[in-house]
């Protein structure tokens, strides 16, 4: 079974984009969306598939991260490039 195998079987309904999800929630990006040079910039940075995003503050457009125990600013565009899945609350 490759990546993409995998992808599929995650619901669609499951996934949303980051910019969609409530302040506090915990997620696990699914998918990098957007064109290379974006998609490039996200990875450098730090954000992976199966990599745990928390959203931390949302302020003025601007959406504060936590992404594998760094924090990052990111802009509403590029928090929309990340398809995420909510993680259950036990």
């Amino acid at each position: 079974m490759n990546a993409n195998d995998k992808l599929q079987q995650i619901p669609v309904s499951d996934l949303c984009a980051l910019d969609q999800c409530p302040v506090g929630s915990e997620c696990e990006i699914c998918q990098i969306n957007g064109d290379a040079a974006e998609r490039l910039r996200l990875l450098n940075l730090g954000f992976h598939r199966k990599s745990n995003v928390k959203l931390l503050q949302v302020r003025n457009n601007n959406y504060i991260v936590c992404v594998d125990g760094s924090r990052f600013a990111l802009s509403k565009d590029m928090a929309n490039k990340l398809a995420v899945q909510m993680k259950k609350r036990a």
